[in-house]
Parts: structure tokens; sequence; C-alpha cells
């Protein structure tokens, strides 16, 4: 497989996007998908396709897929590929997230201080009264946070729609796009790179309490 110099763009057949409706992409994988399959004369669906990879086009397929379906690779995959932009990680967080990090950290170490003395089944009625109560105010903070975290995207989102209408207009050609607004594409990255995490985080701590 080609891994690091695959284009997930032209793996799929489509034109270099920042924003794309996530039904027509899975649509598109599913169709080219189904040809790679042994049973190709019917459509399996994405759960069959991931567990029957029998072929390095297909493999290539599903690896491009899972890029492009997750907003901040498809990002990161612009860049690189299209913009020869530096996506390396960042040692620290944005300074405009600091606040927020800070914020959701906090609330994480609390979560996991909790779910520690989180009690066995046949555990005194009364510890797992107070652990209920201890993990309905975290679950709901947690919820808050995430509520939050998800309106920062949306605000990003409209950043990146617009870019989106501006790749439109000017026939997919990334060249459209100038040093600095890159440079702005490369932030609103990793913003959002870090906010998908943390909300991912929180949603993980979210399902902890509830089982």
């Amino acid at each position: 497989m080609s891994g690091a110099s695959l284009d997930p763009f032209k793996q799929l057949g489509l034109s270099p996007s920042l924003w794309m409706d996530l039904g027509s992409l899975k649509a598109r994988y599913l169709q080219l998908a189904a040809s790679c399959h042994p049973d190709h004369e019917t459509c399996p669906d994405e759960d069959q396709l991931a567990g029957n990879q029998t072929s390095e086009l297909a493999s290539e397929l599903h690896q491009a897929y899972g890029i492009l379906s997750r907003v901040s690779s498809r990002i990161k995959s612009f860049l690189i590929e299209y913009c020869q932009a530096d996506c390396s990680p960042l040692k620290i967080v944005p300074e405009d997230l600091g606040d927020r990090f800070m914020e959701v950290g906090a609330l994480l170490g609390e979560c996991d201080r909790v779910l520690a003395n989180k009690p066995a089944e046949d555990a005194p009625e009364l510890t797992r009264v107070v652990f209920m109560k201890q993990g309905l105010e975290k679950r709901q903070h947690c919820q808050a946070l995430r509520t939050a975290i998800e309106e920062d995207l949306l605000g990003m989102e409209v950043q990146l729609k617009s870019y989106q209408r501006r790749l439109d207009a000017d026939s997919h050609e990334p060249s459209c796009f100038g040093p600095d607004e890159v440079a702005h594409l490369v932030q609103l990255y990793h913003r959002w790179n870090f906010l998908e995490r943390w909300k991912e985080q929180l949603s993980q701590r979210i399902l902890e309490f509830m089982i």
C-alpha cells in the first residue's frame, strides 16, 4: 500500500475540498469499494467492506474514506497535498484555546478521580448512591462543556464553509488561497484538532458514567 503518498481526494475521485457532505462521501466510498469486494454483484454495507478488505486498492479506499470523513484529518490532508503547508503537531495549545484547555483538563481530572472509586455491584447501597450522585453531577458538567465545544466548532465550521465557497467558485483550485489564508487554515486545523479531541474525551467520560 502506498501509505504516506496516498491522496484521499484522488483515491476517491473527488475534488480537493475543505467541507464535504458526509452522506455523499459515504455513498462514493461504498460505490468504489463495492467493486473491490469478492461479492461485487451486490453492494455490501460499510461494516462488511471494512471487515473484508481483499486488495490493496480496497484498503487504500477505506483509508481515504477514514481520512476524509473526519474534519481535522481532511483539512490536514488538503493543506499538505495541495498547499504544501506544515501541519506538524503543536507543542503547546493555541493561546486563544488556553482557557478551554484548562477547563477541560480540570473536569477530566475530576471525572477520573470519581471513576477511580466506582463501587462494585455488591458494594453497600449508600456507597453506590453517593457514586451515582457524583457521577450524575460530573456527567452533566461534561455534557455542558461538550455543548460549549460543539458551539466553538460551529463557529469554525462557518469559516470552513466560507473557504469552501471560494474553492467552488475557483473550480476547486487550492491556488486561489494566498499565503495568509493558508496560514489561517493551518491555525484553524490545529484548533479544530484540539477541540475535536477534547469533545471525544468528554464523550468517553459521559459514557463511562452511564455504564
